[in-house]
């Protein structure tokens, strides 16, 4: 981004632990490596506008549209994502009541650690 800049001013705070003071001669190199000035963080930076969507369901009369492409098949050997087995198999019996052993132990130990059950 681009930044409106200001001139350098000595009374600004330009340092994240407060107000800093420059010796003169510090002031100078800042002045020489910043001689259009610094980023103006008060003001929007240069250029910048409303967000515009780039999707309408419209014709240029208003009228909404209906319809459309479905999509093609995903490519084989693409990750089915949400559809895959992970999201919809159920973890053989086994490793539920592992799960479930785990998941309460977890919760033993907080309880104990918060004086909420004796050891």
């Amino acid at each position: 981004m681009k930044c409106h800049l200001k001139p350098l001013n000595r009374s600004d705070d330009y340092g994240p632990l407060g107000l800093l003071t420059f010796t003169d001669d510090q002031w100078a190199q800042l002045q020489a490596a910043y001689p259009d000035g610094v980023c103006d963080y008060s003001q929007p930076a240069v250029g910048r506008q409303q967000t515009v969507t780039w999707l309408t369901y419209q014709d240029a009369n208003g009228a909404v549209l209906y319809g459309g492409m479905p999509l093609p098949p995903a490519p084989v050997g693409v990750a089915p994502g949400w559809v895959s087995e992970g999201f919809y198999t159920p973890l053989p019996e086994p490793g539920r009541g592992l799960l479930l052993a785990a998941g309460i132990g977890l919760l033993l130990a907080l309880a104990r650690r918060r004086g909420g059950f004796p050891e």
